[in-house]
């Protein structure tokens, strides 16, 4: 089989796209035949060897993914062949992987593969971080920083599915706009307009109660000071490459807190739960009530350039990869749409 594999650390030229052995499942193992997989920012420092959890190289990155169940190992019951499922292992950049029974959760009806692959990692993140640590309630207001990043703009619509007043943040117009048609209430330019200033009028000096913040960085101290009384950090990453030092006194001063936010590590922790939280996620996708961006698909061969174009912040929402399989199923797909429509039309 194809993969994008990793031979060893560096930028996202690095990878290889090249035959790969392909995997045969174990006790308790189930192979899928990939559709499509999702991209997102902590690939690119895998790929760089930066990442705070290693990996033994050489190998084929990708922790999310959508396709159909082709062979279950011994003592695999809740999945047969044919099932279509989503995949949240290490493993999805190639064809074919091979996983743990526990890492799949079946795919609901109505929602494709492309869509499939953008959302677990960032609406799993997004909704662990607002519900199960940050108790994100109606009637708050919520600042999303990097809100046109993948997690990000999965925090502005679950926020907003919540009740939430949203307010993101970026540094780019054209990306806010786009940020605000799907969801946020107010969005704020970080390049032309002090934060903490655009909060405290936004919010008439009131503070927002729970920040989402991917970023990091310098804008730190302006958004610890932005914080309602009682308000909560939630610390998802360092997408800006620093690691921000958090101010304690404000802190204090606030009895705010800051909340870690680790989804890889819940999830091993915490497996059920995970993939009841998928489960959620998905019956609120197939009701409409939240929306996977995905702003552009890419064959599976060209994901270092994918991986480009997230480094350079090109992207608002999500990439997908596919594979020649997701290809042919997205083409039939858009075949059987038009011929509905032609349908409709005579």
């Amino acid at each position: 089989m194809k993969a994008l594999v990793c031979k060893h650390h560096g930028e996202p030229e690095s990878l290889s796209f090249e035959d790969w052995p392909a995997p045969t499942p174990r006790d308790g193992e189930v192979l899928v035949a990939l559709h499509a997989a999702g991209l997102n920012y902590p690939d690119i420092l895998q790929v760089a060897g930066t990442y705070q959890i290693g990996s033994a190289i050489p190998c084929v990155f990708g922790a999310e993914g959508a396709g159909e169940v082709i062979a279950c190992g011994a003592g695999v019951e809740q999945f047969r062949p044919g099932d279509r499922v989503l995949v949240l292992a290490m493993g999805c950049w190639a064809e074919q992987v091979c996983v743990p029974a526990a890492a799949l959760v079946k795919l609901a009806e109505g929602i494709d593969m492309v869509s499939a692959a953008a959302f677990p990692v960032a609406y799993n993140t997004a909704w662990h971080a607002l519900l199960q640590r940050g108790d994100l309630r109606a009637g708050e207001t919520l600042l999303v920083h990097g809100a046109s990043g993948g997690v990000g703009l999965a925090a502005v619509q679950i926020g907003k599915y919540l009740g939430a007043r949203v307010i993101a943040t970026g540094s780019c117009d054209d990306k806010l706009e786009r940020v605000r048609r799907l969801g946020a209430d107010q969005v704020i330019n970080c390049r032309t307009r002090a934060l903490r200033e655009a909060l405290h009028e936004l919010t008439d000096g009131a503070g927002v109660d729970v920040v989402f913040d991917p970023v990091g960085g310098a804008q730190v101290d302006a958004t610890l000071k932005s914080l309602a009384p009682f308000g909560r950090l939630l610390v998802i990453g360092f997408t800006s490459g620093q690691i921000a030092q958090l101010p304690s006194n404000l802190l204090l001063l606030r009895e705010a807190v800051a909340i870690g936010v680790n989804i890889g590590q819940w999830t091993r922790r915490n497996p059920a739960a995970s993939r009841q939280n998928l489960v959620d996620i998905q019956a609120r996708i197939a009701a409409g009530q939240l929306v996977p961006f995905v702003a552009r698909t890419f064959d599976l061969a060209d994901g270092a350039a994918a991986l480009r174009s997230i480094l350079n912040r090109e992207v608002v929402g999500k990439y997908v990869l596919l594979t020649e399989l997701g290809k042919l199923h997205a083409d039939r797909c858009l075949r059987e749409k038009s011929f509905a429509h032609r349908g409709r039309g005579a």
